[in-house]
């Protein structure tokens, strides 16, 4: 589905973004804005949640420097929902492959730093 990423530029399905954005359901989210900039909050995650998705993948950015805070990491453990956090280069290519295996997984990749 992601078809390129470097810092600052994302191509899915022949369509170049270049802001932080979500998949969900195989659908693109363009624009996400986190309320806390670096920080993932569960308020930054309540459409992706609302689609019950087995598997989260979370790109950190370039250098990884977004953060998932620990009440979302307490809250999906909860909810028995995997998560992956990485750089963003390795969150992409973990998206594709659980994508590419029939996983309902979801993602948001903040595309720079």
């Amino acid at each position: 589905m992601i078809e390129k990423y470097e810092p600052g530029r994302m191509r899915i399905q022949g369509r170049d973004h270049h802001k932080d954005l979500k998949i969900i359901d195989g659908q693109v989210v363009a624009g996400w804005r986190r309320n806390e900039g670096h920080r993932l909050g569960l308020k930054d995650i309540e459409d992706i949640l609302a689609s019950h998705p087995d598997v989260i993948v979370m790109g950190t950015g370039y250098a990884g420097r977004m953060r998932v805070e620990q009440d979302v990491r307490s809250l999906l453990q909860d909810r028995n929902i995997r998560l992956v956090a990485a750089r963003t280069e390795e969150a992409v290519r973990e998206f594709n492959r659980l994508a590419s295996e029939d996983n309902e997984v979801a993602a948001g990749f903040h595309l720079t730093c």
